[in-house]
Formats: C-alpha cells, sequence, structure tokens
C-alpha cells in the first residue's frame, strides 16, 4: 500500500504547467459537464487555503500577499472546467485568457500555474514550490491572485492559478 501512495505521489508531481504571458496556446471552448462541485464551499476553502499557503511563503522571503480578484477567480474557474471536460491539464487559451484579464483589470504581466491530482491545498502548493517555474510564477512581481480547483466527477482535483501584475 505504501508503494501506491508513493507511486501516486510520484506521478502526481508530474502533472503542473507554468505559463506567462510570452507562451500560445490555442482556443478553448470550455464546459462544465464533468465539473462535480462547481461553486459549493468546499471549492471556496481550498481555493482560500492555496492563497493563504501562497502569501504565507510570498511573506516568508519578503514578498507583499496577494490579493484575491473576482475577474482572475472567474477566468481561473471556466479554464478549470474546460481541463475538466477534457481531461487534461494545459494553457490552451492563455493569451485570449491573459488578454481579457488585462482589459478587465488594467494590468500589464500575466502568468498561470495549472495542476491536477493533488488531494489537498497544501500538496499543491508544495508541488508548484518544487518546480522551478512555478516556483518563479508564486514568487513573482504579481499583486493579484485567481484561483480554482474543482473536482472532476471522479473526486480528483483540477487547479489554475492566475497571477497578475497591476
Amino acid at each position: 500500500m505504501r508503494n501506491l501512495f508513493l507511486l501516486f505521489i510520484f506521478s502526481t508531481s508530474l502533472f503542473l504547467f507554468s505559463c506567462d504571458n510570452n507562451e500560445v496556446f490555442p482556443e478553448e471552448n470550455p464546459t462544465d459537464d464533468n465539473v462535480e462541485n462547481e461553486g459549493g464551499s468546499d471549492e471556496s476553502s481550498i481555493n482560500a487555503e492555496i492563497l493563504n499557503l501562497v502569501n504565507l511563503h510570498r511573506s516568508s522571503i519578503g514578498k507583499p500577499p496577494l490579493e484575491a480578484n473576482e475577474v482572475l477567480f472567474e477566468e481561473a474557474k471556466k479554464h478549470t472546467e474546460y481541463m475538466i471536460s477534457i481531461d487534461d491539464i494545459n494553457h490552451d487559451g492563455f493569451d485570449e485568457r491573459a488578454d481579457r484579464i488585462r482589459e478587465a483589470v488594467n494590468g500589464s504581466s500575466v502568468a498561470e500555474n495549472v495542476a491536477y491530482g493533488y488531494p489537498t491545498a497544501e500538496d499543491v502548493v508544495n508541488g508548484w514550490l518544487n518546480s522551478p517555474g512555478h516556483r518563479k510564477n508564486i514568487e513573482g512581481d504579481y499583486t493579484l491572485s485567481g484561483i480554482s480547483a474543482l473536482r472532476n466527477k471522479n473526486g480528483v482535483y483540477f487547479y489554475t492559478h492566475i497571477f497578475l501584475k497591476q
């Protein structure tokens, strides 16, 4: 059983991606047919816990905290729903998402981290912090944050964390 758990942790640690506004990806067409807990209190709780853990890390290195932003949250949620609908993590539509965010919130730099398979906020934040690209986004010169953690029909979490410098 311990070997299966270690295999799970190792395999899920491979399912992290980060992106900044220099990358180009195709358009996305989100649907929420496979989303289990859309809008539930479980979602709000894990989103808040992720932001808290990220801000604790930022504070530990002298960075100001990120502030939750509704526009970024809605974009993160749409992307998380999209990833669940195709059962794959990616940055599809990132440039369009970043453009919408910059226009709506009057920001400059946009980045995002995505992941899936991590069962807790602490696990996904630790996974991101153990990856140089994700850590760079978490520790970056950003001011606003939008986080969406949703479970698919099998109860597996998919995550999108969007960062914006305003």
